[in-house]
């Protein structure tokens, strides 16, 4: 359990370990516990991502990985708001260094948000007025300043993000979903809200030069591949549950065994594909179009193949993995859950596809 990422998590067994006992408890609360999420600031895991001169711990991005799949051995619920906290921390890369010590600067700094460009803006003097409603915002309750994605309106340009503090944006109780319950991901809503320009950034922006290799990765794809890790996570922790459901020479032995390769190759591309990534992006190189594909892809592959192989242990287990309540039946719901997030939708294969075999567009061959 103990690794080159968690050394630096100050007694990390024991923190999985209160983790875990509180997970039923998490997931009735439909958010995460305030001591808890308090714990989990102070001991570094919402900020691994930002920059070190802002007091983060800018972890490579297997480091970070590995931190959030062992989180989700212990709860889904807990990983899903680490890793959408920590991978919001990546912009503070991307604001001028004055914005980002602001937002991310401060000890107890919590930010999350959802980058889907809900908002409508338009512009004023000093910046933007935002209106907007975002949905699936994780872990809200416990964050300091709150992202969230727009358009100004009339104009035809990308989108932009806003960093609002949280003190300006309201909660709404909206979440009541399959799994992943404990996560608090309701809504938020802002009505008019004067945002300074210096708060916002092009959704397509680029890191500030001179910037560790670590933002080489795109944040929606560093997000892609922290969904993943959550699923390789939960599916870990149920194949950990399904021994108590399964005797020796039980003929459903094949059946989880078989599972357990498929789960463990699709881990192992994930993982494969992040290393080549990295040693690209520390050469001093970016990384090809066709390689951010390929990690996509791994991320894509690895998140499903996890829901699947839960739901076959599901079946495998009868009665006992359809309880509600049930460690297992947590875990079969959290992972089915996380595959409806966009960044890991099976769509996604049309798309990776005509990048990586260089399909021509429909017509192009006369």
């Amino acid at each position: 359990m103990i690794n080159k990422a968690t050394c630096a998590i100050a007694d990390f067994p024991t923190l999985l370990r209160a983790v875990a006992a509180q997970a039923s408890a998490i997931e009735d609360q439909r958010h995460l516990p305030a001591s808890l999420a308090a714990t989990l600031g102070q001991r570094g895991l919402f900020c691994m991502l930002v920059p070190r001169g802002l007091g983060g711990g800018e972890l490579a991005p297997l480091e970070v990985l590995d931190i959030v799949e062992m989180l989700a051995t212990a709860d889904g619920s807990v990983a899903w708001c680490v890793m959408v906290c920590a991978t919001t921390g990546m912009l503070a890369a991307y604001l001028d260094e004055e914005t980002a010590e602001e937002i991310f600067g401060l000890a107890d700094a919590v930010v999350g948000g959802v980058a889907a460009p809900r908002g409508i803006a338009a512009i004023r003097s000093e910046g933007f007025e935002i209106s907007g409603q975002w949905s699936w915002a994780s872990g809200s309750a416990a964050c300091t300043w709150l992202m969230g994605g727009f358009r100004i309106e009339g104009e035809s340009g990308g989108p932009r993000l806003a960093f609002f503090p949280a003190a300006q944006v309201r909660l709404i109780d909206d979440w009541n979903p399959l799994g992943l319950r404990g996560t608090g991901s309701g809504s938020f809503h802002v009505s008019n809200l004067s945002v300074p320009g210096r708060r916002t950034c092009p959704v397509a922006a680029k890191p500030r030069p001179g910037t560790s290799p670590v933002y080489s990765f795109p944040p929606a794809v560093m997000t892609a591949l922290c969904i993943a890790s959550v699923g390789c996570g939960l599916a870990q922790a149920a194949f950990g549950e399904i021994g108590r459901h399964v005797e020796a020479g039980d003929e459903t032995i094949g059946i989880v065994t078989a599972a357990l390769a498929r789960q463990r190759a699709a881990r192992a591309l994930l993982r494969e594909q992040v290393a080549l990534a990295w040693d690209k992006a520390t050469s001093g190189d970016d990384l090809p179009g066709t390689m951010i594909a390929d990690l996509r892809l791994a991320a894509v592959h690895a998140a499903r193949t996890a829901a699947e192989e839960c739901r076959v242990l599901q079946d495998v287990a009868g009665g006992a993995g359809v309880l509600f309540s049930g460690p297992l039946g947590r875990r079969v719901r959290d992972a089915q859950t996380l595959t409806a997030h966009a960044l890991v939708s099976p769509r996604l294969h049309r798309q990776l596809g005509d990048q990586l075999f260089a399909v021509s567009p429909v017509g192009a061959h006369g």
